[in-house]
């Protein structure tokens, strides 16, 4: 294995060497076609539910524990980007999504005042 071969992140699997910061709709695209990233982010709409205005889910906890597992993936360390929200609504939504959910935000249901 040549030293080569950490400056292609675009061919082969970004994942062992020290990446850029990744746009948010290719680190979703890559997530997807990875086998262990893929079950995660399947999962989150599942266990977090359709919205994005509140957290409205009885799986709070599965959720936050989706959320984090997925933000610690090298695709999404440490954070992910997108351009204005007025030029990339949907990798805005998506990255709002991720890194600032409401059930992150939430000790447990049942506590909220």
């Amino acid at each position: 294995a040549s030293s080569a071969v950490t400056q292609e992140t675009h061919t082969g699997h970004p994942m062992k060497s020290k990446m850029e910061t990744l746009n948010c709709l290719l680190a979703r695209q890559l997530c997807f076609e990875d086998p262990s990233c893929s079950p995660i982010l399947e999962t989150i709409p599942r266990v977090c539910g359709a919205e994005f205005v509140s957290c409205s889910t009885v799986t709070v906890t599965k959720c936050q524990a989706a959320l984090r597992t997925l933000q610690l993936f090298p695709l999404f360390k440490p954070t992910c980007l997108c351009r204005e929200p007025q030029l990339d609504q949907e990798c805005n939504s998506f990255r709002n999504f991720l890194f600032d959910h409401p059930c992150m935000f939430v000790t447990r249901k049942g506590d909220l005042e």
